[in-house]
This record gives structure tokens, sequence and C-alpha cells, in this order.
């Protein structure tokens, strides 16, 4: 007697009642709330990082995937696992 049952671990990290928790990507965003680089860059006194800095062609590789095919790739989740990715439009 006297000493308390151990709590369940998951009881001391619950929210506290009361307290709004924000949920991103739950809507999209309006006009208003839309992110622009032109005032981000602004804001912060930053500039642009030139366009040397991204490898990726302007104009990507040609390919003979089809819209529908299935096809191995990399599970982005586990980098030593293979999962089947479907090709979209």
């Amino acid at each position: 007697m006297g000493k308390t049952p151990l709590k369940d671990q998951k009881d001391g990290k619950k929210e506290k009642p009361g307290r709004m928790v924000p949920i991103t990507g739950a809507t999209p965003a309006t006009a208003k709330d839309a992110f622009s680089w032109e005032e981000y860059l602004k804001e912060t006194s930053s500039s642009p990082a030139p366009a040397s800095c991204f490898r990726q062609a302007r104009v990507p590789p040609s390919n003979d995937f089809k819209v529908g095919m299935k096809l191995e790739a990399h599970d982005p989740r586990n980098s030593t696992s293979v999962c089947i990715a479907t090709v979209m439009a």
C-alpha cells in the first residue's frame, strides 16, 4: 500500500485538454495562405539559388513507360527494400 501503480507510458504523452494542435495539409491553401517565393525572399533578405545548383535537365529524358505500367522501385521508407510502383500521368 502507499505505492501507486505504474502508469501506461501512453498516458504521460497525452495532449492537455483544450489544447488545439494545428493539422497541416488537411485543407488546400487559399490564395491568401499560398506560399510565394518572391515574398519569402524579400522578407528574409535572401537571394534564390542559381539554376546551376540544380541537376535536373530542362527537357526530361525520353522513356518507354506507359501510364498504368507496373515496375520495381526502391521503397522510399526503406532503402533496402523494393516495392511495386505504378506509372502515373
